[in-house]
């Protein structure tokens, strides 16, 4: 699947999630946004995929698999969840969300994988 496909389709699931009061977006393992709808610039989609990168390096080094993580920036929480060759990215202001945006990462593999 070409990747303007992949972000067509992951630009649904987004939206789906933004409707369940959750924003997103979907990043390249390299740091390239494929889509978002948050304001998200050049310096901050390369760091949440650095962070993300590091971190899953870390955990193979450990003998372990990253299955997500969190960052937190002030107020919001960013659960990030590599899916393939990109990472999904959910913005929360509560944890309680994080199962909302696992299950939209999920949903979002079948596009991404």
């Amino acid at each position: 699947m070409a990747e303007t496909d992949k972000a067509a389709d992951v630009e649904v699931v987004l939206e789906k999630m933004r409707e369940a009061g959750i924003n997103g977006a979907v990043i390249r393992n390299d740091g390239v946004t494929i889509h978002s709808n948050i304001a998200m610039n050049d310096v901050s989609s390369n760091m949440l995929a650095s962070v993300s990168n590091v971190s899953d390096a870390l955990a193979k080094k450990a003998g372990d698999k990253q299955k997500n993580l969190e960052i937190v920036f002030g107020d919001l929480i960013y659960v990030v969840v590599p899916v393939g060759n990109y990472i999904f990215c959910g913005a929360i202001k509560d944890r309680e969300q994080k199962t909302t945006v696992l299950e939209f990462a999920k949903k979002s593999e079948k596009y991404l994988m």
